[in-house]
């Protein structure tokens, strides 16, 4: 141990060969497979190590029942099949166009293009213009990494836990349900993408990278993809190097942050003291994913509070 906060491994804790980065003392059953963590096996399912003495993760939580909304009634809105196979007469008036992103207050507006992603949300349906009149600077982001939707209040997910616990709101339950393999297996946006960078501008030095480490073409990035990565990178240790570059004060906040974010931790505290700082206690207690923005091509900023 180089530092009150730094742990360094002797050889002998070191496994022989490099374990995948799931298939650790904070290993979650509810993290997706993804092929963009180095070292992952997405081929076959990844056990706990046998060898943790840590507590084990906490059982994952209920599943609720399915609710069945009332059928929805006709919509207001012409799709624009209607538009464009409509008999044109000389006094017709074509209706003024939603603007991009448009919400429906309650029931889902039908559209004549499928929706990029699978509905398993209640009360989310975007509204799918013509190609001829859409051109988006950037690819659509999933409602739950989009920094802007309005369904960003009903996902919760807290960057400094021990394990990765992405969850939901179910509003006719009042309370919170970890995201289920079907929705971690979402598209991350649309028209999709197999390579992605996202930073975070408290920690620039450090960005987070999703390049597919496996062999074949490589497959579109998921929601539980850039979640997991997102996660993973922050709970990613320091070096001894990153600790000298820090002013004095900086230290002093890191090392603040660090003890809280162990106390926080419950049964968890003496494993997660034991790992020392990682790069999440740079965020300065600020751990709650508030959504993605484009920055660049194939480059978005992560947003926390």
């Amino acid at each position: 141990m180089t530092s009150p906060f730094i742990y360094t491994p002797s050889l002998s804790e070191l496994p022989e060969d490099p374990p995948s980065p799931y298939v650790t003392a904070y290993y979650t059953p509810y993290s997706p497979h993804s092929p963009f963590l180095p070292g992952s096996d997405y081929s076959s399912p990844l056990s706990p190590n046998p060898s943790a003495t840590f507590p084990s993760p906490p059982p994952p939580a209920p599943r609720p029942r399915p609710v069945s909304l009332p059928p929805s009634g006709p919509t207001t809105y012409a799709t624009w099949t209607d538009i464009l196979t409509r008999p044109r007469g000389s006094t017709y008036v074509a209706p003024m166009l939603p603007p991009y992103g448009y919400e429906a207050p309650s029931t889902p507006i039908p559209t004549s293009s499928p929706t990029p992603y699978i509905p398993t949300w209640h009360y989310y349906q975007p509204y799918v213009l013509a190609p001829a009149l859409e051109s988006p600077r950037h690819p659509q982001l999933h409602p739950y990494l989009d920094f802007g939707s309005p369904n960003r209040p009903d996902f919760l997910f807290d960057l400094g836990l021990p394990t990765f616990s992405p969850m939901r709101m179910i509003r006719v339950y009042n309370g919170p349900a970890l995201l289920n393999s079907v929705e971690l297996s979402q598209s991350a946006m649309y028209p999709q993408r197999t390579s992605l960078r996202v930073i975070c501008d408290p920690i620039p030095q450090w960005p987070m990278d999703l390049v597919y480490s496996g062999c074949g073409a490589p497959p579109p990035i998921t929601l539980g993809d850039v979640l997991s990565v997102v996660h993973t990178k922050l709970r990613e240790g320091i070096t001894s190097a990153d600790w000298r570059r820090l002013t004095q004060g900086a230290r002093m906040d890191v090392a603040n942050t660090y003890r809280r974010r162990c106390r926080n931790a419950g049964e968890w505290e003496a494993a997660e003291r034991a790992q020392g700082v990682k790069k999440v206690d740079f965020l300065n207690g600020r751990t709650t994913f508030m959504g993605l923005k484009w920055v660049g091509d194939g480059c978005l900023r992560l947003l926390i509070g």
